[in-house]
C-alpha cells in the first residue's frame, strides 16, 4: 500500500532539477565543491542534492576556518614565530570563536563536534581546537591537498539532519529516521540510513500554499510514526485531513480512501 503513496508522491514531486532557485544553488554547489575539493558532483535528484549540500556546507566551513587562521597569522606576523604552540592556539581560537558563531556544526555519536562532515573525527578536532597545527608542513598541505582524506558524508549517520547542519526545517525525529521540510522545494522528506549506511530519501510534495507554522507539531509526529510503521491508510488520512500534500496528490488519495472506506 505504501508503494501507492510513494508512487503518487513521486509522480507529482517538486523536481529539484526544474526549480529555478534550487537549480541555481545546485550549480553553485557543484562549482564550489569542484573548486575546493577537486571532486566532481552531479546533482540530478533529491538524494544527490542533499548529499551535496552536506559536502558543500562542510567545505565552506573548512575554508572559513583556514581563512580565519591565516588572517590571525598575518595580523601577528611580527610575533608569530616567537609564540609557543599553545599561545598560537589560544590567539587563533579567539578569532575562530567569532567565525564559529556564523557556521553550523553537529555532535557526532562519540560526542565530537563536527564542522566538516567529509573529514573524520580526528581532523575535525584539529580544526576545532588545535588549528595552529597547520603551521606544520604535513598539515598545511591539507588546505589544498586533502582529497585522500575525504570520507563519505554518511559516516555520521543522520546527525547532520537531526541537528540541522544544512538548511532544512526539522519536523520530527526518530532514532533511525528524520522528517524534515525543504522550503525552497516545498517538499517534506523522510531520510533514513540503509544497511550500507547510504541515505534513503522518501518525498511528499507539499501544497505550495502551505504555511508550516499553521500545522500542529502533532500532525507531523503522527505522520512520521505512520510512515515509519508503513501504515499507508493512516499516512493517506493525515495528508488528506490536514491538506498537507500537493492538491493533485490529495485528490487521488481522497478518492482512494472514499472507495475503500
Amino acid at each position: 500500500m505504501m508503494k501507492k503513496v510513494s508512487s503518487l508522491c513521486h509522480r507529482y514531486r517538486h523536481d529539484p532539477t526544474k526549480n529555478r532557485a534550487v537549480k541555481s544553488l545546485s550549480r553553485h554547489m557543484m562549482a564550489e565543491i569542484s573548486g575546493i575539493a577537486g571532486v566532481r558532483v552531479k546533482i540530478s535528484k533529491t538524494a544527490t542534492f542533499f548529499n551535496a549540500m552536506i559536502l558543500y556546507t562542510s567545505l565552506t566551513n573548512k575554508k572559513a576556518f583556514e581563512t580565519a587562521f591565516e588572517r590571525q597569522r598575518k595580523d601577528l606576523s611580527d610575533l608569530w614565530e616567537t609564540l609557543s604552540r599553545q599561545e598560537k592556539n589560544l590567539l587563533a581560537n579567539t578569532r575562530l570563536d567569532e567565525v564559529k558563531l556564523k557556521l553550523t556544526s553537529f555532535i557526532g555519536s562519540q560526542g565530537d563536534r563536527i564542522w566538516i562532515a567529509c573529514f573524520d573525527e580526528l581532523l575535525n578536532a584539529l580544526y576545532d581546537k588545535r588549528i595552529s597545527i597547520f603551521d606544520l608542513d604535513q598539515y598545511f598541505k591539507l588546505y589544498t591537498d586533502f582529497k585522500s582524506r575525504l570520507i563519505p558524508v554518511e559516516h555520521y549517520g543522520l546527525a547532520p539532519f537531526k541537528q540541522s547542519f544544512i538548511n532544512i526545517t526539522v519536523l520530527d525525529v526518530r532514532e533511525d529516521s528524520v522528517l524534515f521540510a525543504y522550503l525552497p522545494l516545498k517538499t517534506a522528506i523522510r531520510v533514513t540510513c540503509d544497511e550500507n549506511s547510504d541515505y534513503r530519501y522518501d518525498e511528499i510534495p507539499l501544497d505550495l500554499q502551505l504555511d508550516l507554522n499553521s500545522i500542529d507539531n502533532r500532525a507531523w509526529s503522527t505522520l512520521h510514526d505512520a510512515w515509519c510503521t508503513q501504515n499507508a491508510t493512516q499516512v493517506m488520512s493525515i495528508l488528506v485531513d490536514h491538506e498537507l500534500a500537493d492538491p493533485r496528490v490529495i485528490k487521488k488519495l481522497r478518492k482512494w480512501l472514499k472507495k475503500h472506506a
